[in-house]
């Protein structure tokens, strides 16, 4: 029987997500790498290439149902990792496949004079973010951040993007997200720029791009006013219209690109709200509770099974003195039934009881 431990080496031993410095895309494919590992572990003969998280803990669900163990607090634990794993994945891979959407529309880019950076990691001594990409262009630098979409959005007065009636899934409102963004990135180019004893004026704009399904019409209310956003068909148009108070220089272009080619170079912490140290310990743990092929006893099933047949037994006990009493009240055969009848459940009751009760040294 496998032990926890032998769990967690083999997590280990196949060396995914062992590290935090990836790049996004990077952490996506380790994503499905773990997935298809802890699929393999939890469905064994069951497995097949195209599993998902969302039938492996369908799997230990049943198991931990079978075996009634779903409360217990290894397996509930587990069971509550692999939803939010489950949850990780989704989002990643919704966000990847927006980027890859996005970065192949921008592939028939029709700007003279214009880059794409791609997914640059910007930091200070308090705050930290990723930017899907980056456009440098001679009238400025725009930061794009990716969202793909199913349903309509509502930007809300608060600056939070609401997707049809799921609700709000961002850790803060997306326009303080975007401001944070923007001021890291200005922040960042301005510091390089002056330590490099370079003149060039650091001007950073965004969007927000939507990536929609090809062909489904989405609705969009923006509440907030204070965010630029387009779909992703329409986001060459914006960029090759783009235009500022800001005009770059041949040089000052290409002293900018060697500073965003060296960001986008440099690999960053890449933040997950899931530590895997701990996400690999709890399936561990569930994984080998769940061997066990007997359901595990509480202490107080064990008490209540131990009484239950002694208050059963006393319970006939009385209801056998109530039958006796009755019996001498009665006269002839019937009466004689009655006293046999009472006698021989008081002898089959007290029998019954002397079984139950527990043997001294």
């Amino acid at each position: 029987m496998k032990k926890t431990e032998d769990y967690i080496r083999e997590m280990e031993e196949s060396n995914i997500l062992m590290t935090n410095e990836v790049t996004f895309q990077e952490y996506a494919n380790e994503l499905l790498k773990f997935q298809d590992l802890v699929c393999k572990m939890v469905a064994r003969d069951k497995y097949h290439e195209q599993m998902r998280i969302e039938e492996a803990l369908k799997i230990i669900e049943n198991i931990s149902l079978e075996k009634e163990m779903r409360n217990h607090p290894a397996v509930h634990k587990g069971i509550v990792t692999m939803s939010a794993l489950s949850k990780e994945i989704a989002i990643t891979m919704s966000g990847a496949k927006g980027e890859k959407s996005v970065s192949k529309t921008l592939e028939y880019l029709n700007r003279p004079n214009t880059k794409v950076f791609r997914n640059i990691y910007v930091e200070d001594d308090q705050e930290k973010s990723e930017l899907d990409a980056v456009i440098l262009t001679d009238s400025g630098i725009i930061i794009l951040e990716v969202k793909k979409v199913k349903s309509s959005i509502t930007l809300t007065e608060d600056g939070k993007m609401v997707l049809g009636e799921e609700g709000c899934y961002d850790r803060i409102p997306l326009g303080e997200k975007m401001a944070i963004k923007r001021k890291l990135l200005k922040n960042t180019l301005e510091n390089i720029v002056s330590s490099a004893g370079l003149d060039i004026p650091i001007y950073v704009d965004s969007y927000i791009v939507f990536s929609t399904p090809k062909g489904q019409y989405i609705k969009m209310e923006d509440r907030y006013h204070k965010e630029k956003y387009c779909f992703r068909i329409a986001l060459n148009q914006k960029i090759e219209n783009y235009v500022s108070n800001t005009h770059y220089t041949d040089e000052q272009l290409k002293q900018l690109d060697g500073i965003l080619s060296e960001m986008a170079a440099n690999l960053k912490r890449f933040h997950t709200d899931l530590n895997f140290d701990d996400v690999r310990h709890s399936l561990a743990e569930a994984m080998y509770v769940l061997q066990n092929e007997t359901k595990e006893v509480t202490v107080e099933e064990t008490i209540k099974e131990t009484t239950e047949p002694k208050q059963k037994v006393i319970k006939n006990s009385l209801v056998n003195e109530k039958a006796k009493t009755k019996s001498k009240k009665l006269n002839g055969s019937n009466g004689l039934e009655y006293i046999a009848v009472g006698a021989i459940a008081s002898i089959v009751g007290i029998a019954l009881l002397l079984k139950s009760s527990p043997k001294r040294a």
